[in-house]
């Protein structure tokens, strides 16, 4: 369920840790399972932080200006 939630912002960061890793010497030290498991860990974490922190509070402010929005076009056709 967590995964699900947090997939697109997953999307956006497992390059970026993966990179990251990659360039401070991890994957010629440890390998690529290492990386790969590693850069997970970091995306799964980073991903979790910005649904809590930036995605489900941009949803909950686009559900309450979608439901104004609704009244306000409501009371227009009302008044009509």
């Amino acid at each position: 369920m967590l995964l699900g939630l947090i997939s697109y912002s997953f999307y956006l960061y497992h390059l970026a840790f993966i990179l990251k890793l990659n360039q401070v010497g991890w994957l010629h030290r440890i390998g690529w399972g290492a990386v790969a498991s590693a850069a997970f860990v970091c995306s799964v974490c980073a991903a979790a932080i910005s649904y809590r922190l930036i995605e489900a509070p941009a949803m909950a402010l686009g559900r309450r200006w979608a439901k104004a929005a609704s009244a306000r076009i409501a009371r227009r056709r009302a008044a009509a």
